[in-house]
């Protein structure tokens, strides 16, 4: 089986439409990925917008860090989305073409992998670890974050082209050995979390509490998401089924959304960017606002 001549190349990620053009459900997984998409990048412009204009906003290694994780899912689904809907409408592609899609679906999917773990790190170190640690310069962990994704995408290409015999076992030796072990580290970090927050009894008078548990869920999710991607792709790349790929497409507008409401979420769940945006200066924390947040230090 030629997975660059069938459906992975193509399909890294997930179908988004399907190779009936002119079927309903076809046209209305175009329709919602479209207006998927367009929210998205809006809620990225203003993640952006967000950044540039307020700098106590943007100084905060967290926000830093979400900024090239949005990016990352960006590219993500803005490069399957491009592709997709260009095999929706032209079927037939070049093998050279092929090959180049799936070089830029592997990179962005593992890029958005890695930064997605990355940043879960870094939410469960703020919640967890009691004692502040040095941290590595964010250039560092940037470049190394951007690099690794590159190196993967082309040992995978190279293997691909070298042994085209044996191109399912190197797409299945991907997903077993650096995809799905990076995405259940990432679920550890997100339980261990999520575990901190609900066992420490923080009051509902905490702004950061409720965003706190939302992110972490909806990153959980992302990561559920991108594991039934992988097994419903490997039963479609077996068994070529139309009920199959309907599921995908399911799940793929799901995810197109998920992104755009994850970005508007952490803006405009927390209290503290809403009073950025609205010019209000922070109040200051009460006495008694002071010693709760000793005691639970």
């Amino acid at each position: 089986m030629s997975i660059i001549n069938n459906q992975y190349c193509s399909d890294p990620g997930a179908v988004i439409f399907g190779k009936n053009e002119n079927s309903t459900v076809s046209v209305s997984t175009l329709i919602g990925s479209s207006v998927g998409l367009l929210i998205s990048i809006i809620a990225f412009i203003m993640l952006i917008m967000t950044a540039v204009l307020f700098k106590e906003w943007r100084e905060s290694r967290k926000n830093q860090l979400l900024i090239q994780f949005m990016i990352a899912r960006i590219f993500y689904i803005t490069v399957r989305y491009i592709i997709d809907f260009r095999n929706h409408f032209y079927a037939h592609e070049a093998r050279c073409v092929l090959y180049l899609d799936f070089i830029c679906l592997v990179y962005t999917e593992y890029a958005l992998i890695c930064w997605m773990f990355i940043f879960s790190m870094k939410l469960n170190d703020s919640l967890v670890k009691v004692f502040n640690t040095s941290e590595s310069p964010l250039w560092k962990v940037s470049l190394g974050t951007w690099l690794i994704p590159a190196f993967v995408t082309a040992l995978l290409w190279i293997s691909f082209t070298m042994q085209t015999d044996r191109e399912l076992l190197f797409f299945l030796l991907y997903l077993l050995l650096l995809k799905w072990p990076v995405l259940c580290a990432n679920a550890i970090f997100l339980i261990t979390a999520l575990n901190a927050v609900i066992r420490s009894n923080i009051s509902k008078s905490e702004n950061n509490v409720k965003i706190v548990l939302v992110m972490l869920i909806l990153i959980f999710g992302f990561s559920l998401q991108q594991t039934l991607i992988d097994i419903y792709k490997i039963v479609h790349l077996l068994i070529i089924d139309y009920y199959v790929t309907f599921y995908l497409n399911i799940i793929n507008i799901i995810m197109i959304y998920h992104c755009a409401f994850s970005i508007l979420f952490w803006l405009f769940g927390n209290a503290k960017t809403r009073k950025l945006w609205r010019r209000e200066k922070p109040k200051l924390p009460t006495s008694s606002e002071l010693n709760f947040r000793m005691s639970i230090q």
